[in-house]
């Protein structure tokens, strides 16, 4: 019998009334007792009555409440196991906090694998498209009915139809939520506590002993292949929070480590269990929820880039005016094309004014070139031409930050400065993991360090700015300087890109034959691809070939690593006055060049962006490469399933990453070793085997993700994602493919030809060359 009260609890939390019925039962005076005190471990009188102690202990529960058991999932055998809720708990005398839940104490915790109706089997059958074998056994049970009655029926066998025939299986904390999610329409196992997943055995002392385990309950279930997804609540309580994150990874792990294919089901909304979620926003509503799922391994990896705000803004253009004053660390994370560079050059122009020095930090000479314009302060090179040489301060590539550069850099001559790291988290994973930073790098690191230092000790400020910058980038600056920091960071979540319109294509050849029908039609794209090297179908001058030699009458400018340092070259002159120079061009090419950092404001000319994702570029850089037009014109890509950029042993599992064997990642993992080893000497620990193995991880989960993980970002950033038009096409996509072949065999050839032809230069030759910023292509 269940209480009219009871009843109502269950139907608020979108219970169906037959899974009510099944599960449920309202008890009252020593009933509960029966229910709960029965393991042979409590102490009894010799009549075999519980002790008094625990009868008192347990008193409250003749005032009522509901109960609910549970069924072996092997048998469908009901367990003596359980839990009751009281309607008048009793209060935990450590914790001060109510006790919401009884379980049978002295007694291992199971799981609530709930009685179903034959009706809501075949609802989770008809949800995985398990339809017919749900049927042939509840046949094979009852016989064939024809009535709705039927469906009404207990079904006994329920849990091991689920086993045998590897159903999804959704793990949440407790019997209600099981029960709702059940209703719903979804195989729910519910846990007792968000840590009962999982047994550890433990020394009288607390040690570990042996590894973790699954509890027997659920251990049938981890089957190679069957997915598993955790929903435990959505609390707002950071402590609360990163509990549910240990638990949801420490038992997710274990189901992956069977084979099971795990995922994490999150929402945003105020609602705080998914029985509440379900309840306010409806079965469909979850089904979203449940359909945008995250994998184990993205929610791990996410949770070390969660930001902690001081300030959560939606703006269109970013504030930083209320920054408090005494802040040495300041973090800005908003979005492209919501002002950060213009914000920037304020507090720049203020500090210059002051007399405070400006260091400019990034990772690419081209955006440090347009920085240091927008800045008013000179890039690195021009110092020696200037007459008061850095005493504004400068832009520099993180690579010349160590005192073998030309000029030599110092820390100490940095003292109350304004730093500011635009791009922080390209310029961290540059400085880690480059090949350019490869000689230097310990060097670079010691140097970073002690600049941040020297300039948060005398009373500078260093900004970090980036439109994805994570706690990753933060906590690295924040142990980089070692003590404590006043810090303050403003997230903005406005979204410039909302609703512009973005096609996917099928495949390269299709994209590259939708360039060819805009020109033709007289439209000016405007291209990006990762790739620069002609070995490459893609790369920026097979694709510049082919376009002229189909449209030779059209001006087209190449802009990629070699094109840009060319003092003979159009695009040598182009990166510092693009808005200008671009004008004059039907066709622009552009490569990685170009990522970060520049804005292209030309109005009325580019009629479209064309994006090739071939998987060369981070899932960032690409996205980054979208916005560098800033008008509202269509984009149009092409993205590969999956990258094979890699690092180390391509691992997303930070603990198997750092074991990699792989030859390039021994070399930077010995730097960095050697790097955070001198960083501890002096009190200090940037941790850059840490920040580096949690970022690479990050780059090789979305590496296998590559094309997922892009338009789950650019939809994020506000693109509306649609098939591309149907007009006819300037050639087919057959012969697309063929032109992009013909084009890369042709400058493959030439370019091999041209490599043979001059002679090797000398040692010394080859040393000058080499540091030498500007290269003609002789």
């Amino acid at each position: 019998m269940i209480h009219r009260h009871h009843y109502q609890e269950f139907l608020k939390s979108a219970i169906a009334p037959e899974v009510i019925e099944l599960n449920f039962l309202s008890l009252s005076g020593t009933s509960p007792h029966e229910y709960l005190l029965y393991s042979s471990e409590l102490p009894r009188r010799n009549t075999g009555r519980v002790s008094d102690s625990y009868l008192k202990r347990y008193e409250h529960l003749e005032d009522g409440g509901w109960y609910c058991g549970t069924s072996d999932p092997l048998t469908g055998n009901d367990s003596l196991w359980g839990c009751f809720k009281p309607d008048k708990p009793r209060i935990d005398p450590e914790k001060g906090k109510p006790i919401k839940y009884e379980h049978p104490p002295k007694v291992s915790t199971e799981a609530f694998f709930l009685k179903v109706t034959w009706g809501i089997g075949l609802k989770i059958a008809i949800k995985h498209g398990l339809e017919d074998s749900y049927k042939e056994r509840m046949a094979a049970a009852i016989g064939i009915a024809t009535t709705e009655t039927f469906l009404k029926f207990e079904d006994l066998e329920f849990w091991q139809w689920v086993i045998e025939n590897s159903v999804p299986i959704t793990i949440t904390e407790g019997a209600k939520k099981a029960a709702s999610l059940l209703s719903a329409g979804y195989c729910a196992v519910g846990l007792s506590g968000i840590y009962n997943g999982y047994r550890q055995e433990r020394d009288d002392y607390r040690n570990s002993l042996g590894l973790p385990y699954l509890i027997p309950q659920l251990e049938p279930f981890a089957t190679k292949g069957r997915e598993i997804s955790f929903c435990f609540d959505n609390d707002s309580k950071p402590k609360t929070k990163q509990a549910v994150r240990q638990a949801t990874l420490k038992t997710g792990n274990l189901f992956k480590y069977k084979g099971c294919k795990v995922s994490v089901i999150l929402w945003d909304c105020s609602e705080k269990g998914v029985d509440d979620l379900i309840a306010a926003k409806g079965t469909e509503y979850f089904d979203a929820v449940c359909q945008a799922r995250k994998s184990l391994e993205l929610f791990n990896l996410e949770g070390f880039k969660a930001l902690s705000p001081d300030a959560l803004v939606y703006q269109r253009y970013i504030d930083l005016s209320k920054a408090p004053s005494d802040a040495q660390l300041i973090w800005i994370n908003s979005a492209k094309k919501t002002g950060k560079t213009e914000e920037l050059t304020k507090i720049v122009d203020k500090a210059i004014s002051s007399g405070q020095p400006c260091l400019v930090i990034g990772h690419r000479v081209k955006l440090l070139e347009e920085l240091a314009n927008r800045f008013g302060i000179p890039y690195r090179l021009e110092l020696k031409t200037l007459e008061q040489g850095a005493i504004l301060g400068y832009c520099l590539c993180i690579d010349s930050l160590h005192k073998h550069a030309n000029p030599s850099f110092n820390p100490s001559d940095w003292e109350g400065a304004l730093v500011i790291i635009d791009e922080a988290e390209q310029v961290f994973w540059h400085l880690l993991n480059s090949p350019t930073c490869k000689n230097n790098r310990v060097s670079i690191i010691e140097t970073f360090s002690s600049l941040l230092r020297t300039v948060v000790a005398t009373g500078g400020k260093i900004y970090l700015a980036d439109a994805d910058l994570s706690r990753i980038s933060i906590d690295y600056v924040e142990k980089a300087i070692g003590f404590p920091v006043k810090t303050w960071g403003i997230y903005n979540t406005f979204k410039p890109s909302e609703n512009r319109k973005l096609y996917s294509y099928a495949s390269s050849e299709a994209l590259n034959q939708a360039i060819l029908t805009e020109i033709n039609n007289g439209g000016k794209p405007f291209i990006f691809t990762g790739a620069k090297d002609v070995k490459s179908k893609l790369a920026a001058s097979n694709l510049a070939s082919q376009i002229a030699v189909q449209f030779p009458d059209k001006k087209i400018l190449v802009l990629d690593s070699d094109t840009c340092k060319d003092p003979s070259h159009p695009a040598y002159k182009a990166m510092g006055n693009l808005n200008q120079v671009l004008n004059d061009y039907d066709v622009v090419i552009a490569t990685p060049v170009l990522e970060t950092g520049i804005s292209i404001t030309l109005e009325n000319h580019f009629t479209g962006v064309f994006a090739f994702g071939s998987g060369k570029q981070t899932v960032n850089g690409f996205c980054q490469g979208l916005e560098r037009i800033r008008e509202d014109v269509p984009r149009h890509i092409w993205v590969a399933k999956s990258s094979n950029e890699r690092v180390g042993n391509g691992e997303t599992d930070l603990k198997r990453l750092l074991r990699s064997e792989h030859q390039k990642f021994n070399l930077i993992f010995k730097s960095l070793a050697l790097a955070d080893s001198l960083s501890s000497i002096d009190g200090s620990n940037p941790e850059n085997i840490q920040t580096w193995a949690k970022m690479a991880c990050f780059q090789n989960l979305e590496a296998k993700n590559y094309r997922e993980c892009i338009f789950k970002k650019l939809e994020s950033e506000g693109y509306s994602l649609e098939s591309p038009p149907t007009d006819r096409h300037y050639v087919s996509e057959e012969e697309s493919k063929l032109l992009l072949t013909l084009a890369k065999e042709e400058n493959y050839e030439i370019e091999c030809d041209s490599t043979a032809a001059p002679p090797n230069p000398t040692d010394e030759e080859f040393k000058k060359l080499d540091q030498q910023n500007d290269k003609t292509p002789q």
